[in-house]
């Protein structure tokens, strides 16, 4: 005891996320979603230490009033209390986005609790990683990042490149393989779901593009009938003329 109490002195934040882990009631969706994207014992820790609520869209749109960017779109952490929270998805076209946004927010925890000289180290490796990057497409999804202040730019680089991007740095990819048992299970999730959106929007757009078509049909029908409804007018009124 006298020993637990010394670590705990010298290691507060530590002995605090182990206080409350010890607390949070574990669900089986939580734990399907740690399963699913190949979370590690140690990523869950960190996980359940910032005490992940699932919620309704009703309250989740209360608890996250700023929205995250992509994928992790449909969770936040909040910055004062640290809490991560999950819209609960009960849509099966969607059921591999969730376990990619709940590791998204682990990698946000695990972030927030590394010290200034491994945010450091990291954040070296993070640049490389992003500057090696050839593939269009997703130097185009990270560039979304770039407004945002540096420190938050690196943290939203450090979730999206874990839980998104199958190559890393090499020490990048031993920092992750702390938090993950396979990494590869939420990167593949995570292209999955990102095909299932593209497929949403696609087919969201088709229709969007056929309401315009019958929309200016229906506006193009209606003046031939007013002018031949004008057309018919003027000719009873000359039959009644005469």
């Amino acid at each position: 005891v006298v020993a637990t109490v010394a670590w705990g002195v010298t290691n507060p934040r530590q002995f605090k996320d182990w206080l409350v882990v010890g607390k949070v009631a574990a669900t089986q969706t939580l734990d399907g979603y740690v399963e699913s994207a190949g979370i590690s014992s140690t990523g869950r820790f960190y996980l359940f230490a910032a005490k992940p609520t699932l919620h309704t869209p009703e309250t989740f749109d209360t608890a996250c009033p700023v929205k995250e960017i992509g994928l992790a779109a449909l969770g936040c952490v909040d910055p004062e209390t640290e809490m991560v929270h999950l819209l609960d998805i009960n849509d099966k076209t969607l059921s591999t986005l969730e376990p990619v946004v709940a590791a998204h927010q682990m990698l946000h925890a695990v972030w927030a609790r590394l010290d200034a000289s491994e945010q450091e180290t990291a954040a070296a490796e993070i640049e490389s990683t992003v500057s090696a990057i050839t593939d269009q497409k997703l130097i185009e999804t990270l560039s979304a990042y770039d407004g945002l202040p540096s420190e938050k730019r690196t943290a939203e680089l450090f979730a999206v490149l874990g839980t998104e991007v199958n190559t890393v740095s090499a020490n990048l990819e031993e920092l992750y393989a702390r938090f993950f048992d396979d990494r590869t299970k939420v990167v593949v999730l995570a292209a999955t779901s990102s095909q299932v959106i593209e497929s949403i929007m696609a087919s969201i757009d088709e229709v969007g593009r056929k309401v315009v078509a019958a929309d200016e049909k229906i506006g193009k029908e209606r003046k031939d009938f007013q002018k031949e409804r004008k057309a018919l007018q003027a000719d009873i009124n000359i039959f009644n003329d005469n």
